[in-house]
């Protein structure tokens, strides 16, 4: 009995470490989440600016995206990353007042979109899943290291 009891308990010391290790895991992925999300942020606020880089004059046609005049519009998107502990939020948006106006149109002007199509196209592109992936996985690779390969 006493070998069955010495038994258990190193299965239960086993299993301990391995739920330590899945913590540890887990967090590691969220903080590589949390690492990516700027990076998405970057890679979404680039391909609006993108769409937004055509100089004008001529000033650009209902449903193509807005030209750029002075600039204003094109230096207003910016990103911001909220880490609530066990969420992220990665909020993606114009300083601008027009932006609004530029993107959904008013009773007098149609729309110019150019935030939805760069954002739909990102959804489309494998390049912000790429980003989240590697992120996430070097993050868990790091902590796999920290804990002497054990898994």
């Amino acid at each position: 009995m006493a070998g069955t009891a010495a038994s258990m308990a190193g299965n239960m010391a086993a299993l301990a470490a391995a739920a330590a290790n899945v913590r540890a895991i887990m967090q590691a992925g969220v903080a590589g989440a949390l690492l990516a999300a700027p990076l998405v942020g970057e890679e979404a606020v680039n391909t609006i600016q993108q769409l937004i880089n055509v100089q004008g004059p001529p000033r650009s046609s209902p449903g193509e995206p807005p030209h750029m005049d002075t600039g204003a519009l094109y230096d207003s998107y910016d990103y911001e990353v909220e880490d609530g502990g066990t969420t992220i939020t990665l909020t993606i948006g114009s300083s601008s007042l027009y932006a609004p106006f530029l993107e959904f149109g008013t009773s007098k002007m149609d729309a110019r979109p150019h935030m939805r199509p760069a954002l739909e196209q990102l959804a489309g592109g494998a390049r912000i899943t790429s980003i989240i992936r590697y992120s996430v996985a070097a993050a868990q690779s790091a902590a796999l290291g920290g804990m002497g390969g054990r898994g």
